[in-house]
């Protein structure tokens, strides 16, 4: 049986609009309307009653209670429907009930409108309730199309989905069904597909025109930036995650850049032979190593990606374009160096949260506050340092049978040596080979280089929580293998170099920080260390400025130089060396083994400016550049080894990675002048704070040395801080103080500086800590008094620390210009007498001892001015282990004894008590 659903359907195949629209057929109309009338007939057959109005209706009350009747044609369509009657026959009213059980209305359009406004005409009226079918007469030409039925009220077509007919959009021939809505006549069916399809197609062409006429684009990657048309394109945003920002495309060009930025962070090749360029902001935001391929992830051990390569594209592009590098927030890892060209500069985002050393939170809120990096592996070992041994040859090292350690092979306590000391003779030393974190000026340029506000940490995993692990409180007393890198900072062209706000973190197996002038195995040239200033900054690990290593001439002859040999020397057998900065050239070298061994370059063409003795002793060198000066080491926080289970780095529990000691600060090798350090904090495990060899005008203002206690096993107990404890080595032992005298020639200045002791600057040997300083007993204090001078001067303290000049006896009287001095008799007699002393105003306090035990000076009492005030006893000074102390008496410049000190304790006609004069005998 057919319906109206399936005669009227929209489409051939129902629900399918491909299959195109469907012709309703007469035969099946016929056959649906034949149904109708069936139920017509059967309806008036029962008795069934029809009015064609309802005014009609109302006027026949002569039915019973509960008769229906119909409704048809009444003009208010309102009125038509289905009635039931109320109340008996003759009484009562007609109620309408329901709608009359017509489908749908069949309308007729015999063009009797225009095609936009259609007049249409139905056999019965129409109604809401009704289905309505219609043919369309012809097309329609404009939008909106309306239609009346039976000269009603204009009806405003919609199409199915409510918008307006589109011109076309009906079609001569096509049937269309629908309601009337309001003063909308609501389609079932819909216009004309081909109309719709027209109508797309338009769209789409217009929007393709459009978008043709717009050049900017953006991209998901760095594929589709590189397929864009670049004569047309000129704008482009890429979405590539951590690469995303504006490109500026060209059609040619860039060719250099694009050679140069092989991770495509900056500038690209398009495959038309175009180039896409980042968007200039960056010359002021800076370049984003991200951009290069750099990647940052969680602390925790989750992360693995390796961001070496991007950080360097990044230091390579910024020399390039001259813009600084900016890392984002992050933590990061490499397992490369990172090596700065000179002039950059190299900064981290964020704020500066520095680690308690060496206890870190790894808290993802204190990682990602600020930039880490943290190094993997051990580096590419790859890097040397020529010219810089342990300087055995100088005598400027010590054993100490105190520390647990210094019985062990080859314990000293020492500078750095970055040779391999195998030297054989006269065959020299090789070099050891090292890794470095970060290199300043490798490339060998003048430039100010910057570095601030990033962490850079060794990897010290424990396997479970991460690459930072092994600094864990948790792992205070546990051995975790650290990554193998030798360095943290390698500054090889300090000139204006800046390194602020940054941490040098890790158990490094030399140094935290190494700043030197010596680069590229020149004997020649090297860098300029000039005007470096590190400022706010963490080093572990300790610091060294070093040049390269320097010889005191012993001998020489009118073709020869000797000097002591050294286990770490570099000289080749014949070549150029430098004497007092005077190239000289030399054709032999011949190693003699008697005694500590001796090293002679023979062919020397002229030796007369040559010193071999005194103040101005001639030293040889290999180096010849500007060396190291104005360096400032201010507000740093600088810690040796410091490992968190306190025990000391030569100690077996960490194996192979176990080490010699190292000073917390070493300034070592000619030249170096200079140097300041200004309120920094100076932490020690070890037995070695401070190392200087050669360097001269070094400067403390401020600051706090902090002495530690240590272990010597894992979860041992801890030693306090005791017999030479912190000990600083500042020139040769006494027995190779004669040799020597260059080597501290220069003045080192302490004002304010509140060490854990007190120390003596001067030729230098070990003592246990506690002893009050002596100046020329070859004692050095432990450091155990709280102001080097009295705690009440609020003015610099200079000590001079060249060899204390020699003083000769002239008719019982010396006039002196120094604090500090020996004295010797008159034409070398076995004994001489000393009556007065002559010093400039500033001298207020005099202090010396004898050259020699082989001749005495006796010091007379006296009560005039320049004269010895000393309780009414003379005093003999008999041995040069002895030394006596003046102050001078503003009111008649006489010199009033303050001490006198000796290893016994007494000196002949002197008693002292606790090292000082108490009475003569």
């Amino acid at each position: 049986m057919v319906t109206a659903a399936t005669v009227f359907r929209d489409y051939e195949t129902d629900g399918v609009p491909s299959s195109d629209p469907h012709k309703p057929k007469k035969a099946e109309i016929r056959q649906l309307l034949a149904g109708y009338e069936a139920i017509i007939n059967a309806f008036l057959s029962d008795g069934g009653l029809i009015y064609t109005s309802k005014a009609s209706l109302d006027a026949d009350l002569a039915h019973g209670n509960h008769s229906s009747a119909w409704v048809i044609g009444d003009p208010i369509s309102a009125n038509n429907g289905v009635y039931m009657k109320i109340g008996a026959s003759g009484v009562g009213s007609w109620t309408r009930v329901a709608d009359l059980p017509f489908s749908f209305i069949i309308a007729s359009d015999a063009g009797a409108g225009t095609p936009n406004a259609i007049q249409a005409t139905t056999s019965i009226p129409v109604s809401s309730s009704a289905l309505i079918w219609t043919n369309i007469f012809e097309d329609n030409t404009a939008s909106p199309v309306t239609i009346s039925f039976n000269g009603g009220t204009p009806l405003t077509i919609k199409t199915n989905s409510g918008n307006d007919v589109a011109a076309g959009g009906l079609t001569a021939g096509m049937i269309v069904m629908g309601i009337v809505s309001g003063s909308t006549f609501r389609l079932v069916s819909d216009q004309a597909s081909a109309a719709i399809v027209a109508a797309a197609e338009a769209a789409q062409a217009a929007a393709e025109a459009a978008a043709a006429s717009i050049n900017i684009r953006r991209v998901a990657g760095r594929t589709a930036l590189k397929a864009l048309t670049s004569s047309f394109v000129t704008k482009a945003y890429l979405e590539e995650a951590g690469r995303s920002g504006w490109f500026s495309i060209y059609p040619s060009g860039y060719d250099s850049e694009i050679a140069a930025d092989t991770l495509e962070g900056m500038f690209i090749r398009l495959t038309d032979g175009g180039a896409a360029v980042r968007d200039a902001g960056w010359h002021i935001s800076g370049l984003n190593p991200q951009w290069f391929g750099a990647v940052s992830g969680a602390a925790d051990g989750s992360f693995s990606t390796d961001s070496a390569d991007g950080f360097i594209a990044a230091f390579a592009m910024s020399a390039l374009v001259g813009a600084k590098v900016v890392v984002p927030t992050g933590f990061y890892l490499s397992s490369k160096m990172l090596d700065l060209p000179s002039g950059i500069i190299f900064e981290g985002a964020g704020t500066n949260e520095g680690w308690e050393i060496p206890f870190f939170d790894l808290a993802s809120t204190t990682i990602d506050r600020g930039v880490t990096v943290c190094f993997t592996g051990a580096g590419a070992k790859s890097l040397t340092l020529d010219y810089c041994s342990a300087m055995h040859h100088s005598g400027a090292y010590r054993t100490n049978s105190s520390r647990p350690y210094m019985n062990a092979n080859d314990q000293y306590l020492e500078a750095t040596d970055w040779t391999d000391g195998n030297a054989s003779g006269a065959t020299k030393a090789t070099l050891k080979s090292f890794s470095a974190m970060v290199r300043i000026g490798g490339d060998g340029l003048s430039g100010k280089t910057i570095v601030r506000n990033i962490r850079f940490a060794v990897a010290c995993d424990d396997g479970v929580n991460g690459p930072l692990a092994g600094y864990l409180l948790t792992n205070a007393n546990s051995y975790v293998p650290w990554a193998s890198w030798d360095v943290g900072c390698l500054n090889l062209n300090p000139y204006t170099t800046l390194v602020e706000d940054c941490q040098f973190v890790g158990f490094f197996g030399m140094k935290g920080l190494v700043q030197t002038s010596i680069r590229f195995g020149s004997t020649q040239s090297g860098g300029r260390g000039e005007m470096a200033l590190y400022n706010r900054c963490w080093f572990q690990g300790g610091i060294a400025v070093r040049n390269g290593d320097f010889y005191p001439v012993l001998s020489k002859t009118a073709s020869s130089v000797t000097v002591a040999w050294s286990p770490g020397h570099r000289f080749d057998g014949s070549g150029t060396i430098f004497i007092d900065s005077t190239s000289y050239t030399y054709t032999g070298l011949v190693y003699n083994a008697a005694g500590s061994g001796t090293l002679e370059f023979t062919g020397i063409a002229s030796t007369t400016n040559v010193v071999v003795s005194g103040d101005d002793r001639s030293t040889v060198h290999m180096t010849n550049n500007n060396g190291t000066t104005q360096t400032v080491f201010r507000d740093n926080n600088i810690r040796d080894f410091w490992h968190p289970s306190l025990v000391e780095r030569p100690s077996t529990a960490f194996g192979a990675q176990a080490g010699k000691y190292s000073a917390a600060i070493e300034l070592v090798g000619y030249p170096i002048r200079g140097i300041t350090f200004e309120n920094n904090t100076v932490y020690c495990h070890g037995p070695f704070f401070l190392l200087m060899q050669g360097a001269r005008n070094v400067f403390f203002d401020k600051g706090t040395l902090e002495e530690k206690s240590y272990r010597t096993a894992l979860g041992g107990a801890l030693n306090p801080s005791g017999a030479a404890q912190t000990l600083a080595i500042v020139g040769p032992d006494s027995s190779n103080v004669a040799t020597w005298p260059i080597l501290l020639r220069g003045d080192v200045t302490l004002y304010g500086y509140p060490w854990s002791g007190r120390t003596n600057i001067g030729p230098v040997g070990i003592v246990p800590s506690g002893y009050r300083y002596s100046a020329f007993n070859d004692a050095f204090n432990g450091f155990r008094y709280q102001h080097l001078g009295e705690p009440s001067q609020d003015k610099p303290i200079v000590w001079d620390t060249r060899l204390p000049r020699r003083y000769i006896i002239n008719s019982g009287a010396l006039t002196v210009y120094d604090e500090f001095f020996t004295i010797d008799t008159e034409g070398s007699a076995a004994i001489d007498d000393l009556v007065s002393i002559k010093a400039p105003a500033w001298i207020k306090r005099i202090c010396f001892k004898t050259t020699s035990s082989a001749r005495d000076v006796v010091i007379k009492q006296g009560t005039l001015a320049e004269q010895f005030s000393m309780s009414g006893s003379d005093v003999t000074l008999f041995s040069p282990v002895q030394s006596i102390a003046f102050i001078r008496n503003d009111a008649n410049s006489a010199w009033a004894i303050e001490g006198a000190y000796g290893p016994n304790g007494t000196f002949a006609n002197v008693t002292t008590v606790g090292g000082k004069v108490v009475s003569g005998t």
